[in-house]
């Protein structure tokens, strides 16, 4: 057997059959031998009956009781019989060429890792490493930068025997262990930069779901240090990651809040017949450029312009790299003519305003400036 698809289900019986379908293109006319093992994780609800396919084997495996994520791969992983291994979610997908690519690719490797679509991002894995090699240091220095075991194919003989026995309850992190006890066995990953894989993103309560990493995070330190994985100086360094990873998710989830406020005063001026520009007070002959070249920065360009406002263009740190119609200059760049600047941004803005008053002879307004005269 080439490959076995280990796949953990939960209340995931209207993905399966799209699943089988995806298996069989992978497949495609190339002969892979290939089984799909579905762990039910949802005791209260069976796998329903579904298209079997003659291109490869199909088993499923009912647990008795809810065990999490990481049990149940372990659970197929007991049952798997092929070579390598591919752990999917129930609801990724893989492109048709992922089995020829990444067999290609992997040769005598342990692990090859493909670029993923995530969103409408496309992230390739390991750009940071110049020798295209992933490392221990960068794993627990850096932080988990694979974003799914599902962008990966295994060596089912390299993945640890800890990892079977050191079971996480919380959700999250147990592919972040997987990678970290691979490493310090040595194993080696290979990089292919080619898009094979996309990354569903869940619609979830960022603050819940920060809580949930934080969890997850906080008991894969514990296991990796009880197991005596990592030594004290690598232990210290990955807990001084988890700390920053855990100050930037709630500095997220308070730019989320400040985004549903923003959004919110928008609605409640929509329902009192009242447009954006209603707020805005500035005279109509003013020239104005947008800070920020995100969601609000395009729907404060839009709506300015729309309703007679004299917007001149953005301006962006990144507008080097920005494809666009409309002006876009770089932060710092000179610019003359300007009244005013808005700064579109939902973190830091005071650190900008600053910066923007030290640079630019303009008048400095935020959106909290902005709506804060409607009010």
């Amino acid at each position: 057997m080439d490959i076995s698809v280990i796949i953990p289900l939960y209340h995931g019986n209207r993905y399966v059959n799209e699943l089988i379908k995806q298996i069989e293109n992978a497949i495609g006319d190339n002969g892979f031998s290939v089984e799909m093992i579905l762990v039910n994780d949802s005791p209260d609800e069976p796998v329903m009956p579904f298209n079997h396919s003659s291109k490869f084997v199909i088993r499923v495996i009912e647990l008795e009781e809810n065990t999490g994520i990481h049990r149940a791969r372990v659970r197929g992983l007991d049952f798997a019989v092929g070579k390598y291994i591919l752990f999917l979610d129930q609801d990724d997908i893989i492109c048709n060429n992922f089995f020829e690519k990444q067999l290609n690719n992997i040769v005598d490797r342990d692990v090859s890792i493909c670029a993923v679509l995530n969103g409408d991002r496309r992230e390739f894995v390991c750009e940071r490493y110049s020798e295209h090699e992933v490392s221990l240091y960068g794993m627990i220095n850096e932080g988990n930068f694979i974003r799914s075991p599902g962008q990966t194919l295994i060596r089912k003989g390299a993945i640890p025997q800890l990892w079977k026995e050191l079971i996480m309850k919380n959700n999250g992190a147990d592919d972040w262990m997987l990678w970290i006890l691979m490493l310090k066995n040595n194993c080696r990953f290979s990089v292919l930069d080619e898009v094979l894989f996309i990354h569903s993103i869940h619609e979830f309560n960022t603050s819940a779901r920060a809580l949930v990493m934080h969890e997850s995070e906080q008991e894969l330190k514990e296991c990796l240090i009880k197991a005596g994985v990592l030594s004290d100086k690598e232990g210290k360094i990955f807990e001084e990651l988890l700390k920053k990873q855990d100050r930037k998710r709630f500095l997220d989830c308070d730019s989320l809040a400040k985004k549903a406020s923003f959004y919110k005063k928008l609605l409640e001026m929509q329902g009192r017949n009242l447009k954006f520009y209603d707020a805005v007070n500035l005279p109509l002959e003013s020239s104005i450029y947008i800070y920020g070249f995100g969601e609000i920065g395009k729907y404060l360009y839009k709506e300015l312009n729309l309703n007679g406002y004299n917007v001149l263009g953005y301006i962006d740190r990144d507008a080097e790299s920005i494809r666009s119609h409309e002006k876009v200059v770089k932060t710092g760049e000179d610019i003359v003519n300007v009244d005013f600047i808005i700064i579109s941004l939902l973190r830091n803005e005071k650190t900008v305003k600053d910066y923007l008053y030290q640079k630019y002879n303009a008048v400095i307004l935020t959106l909290s400036d902005l709506i804060k005269g409607e009010e």
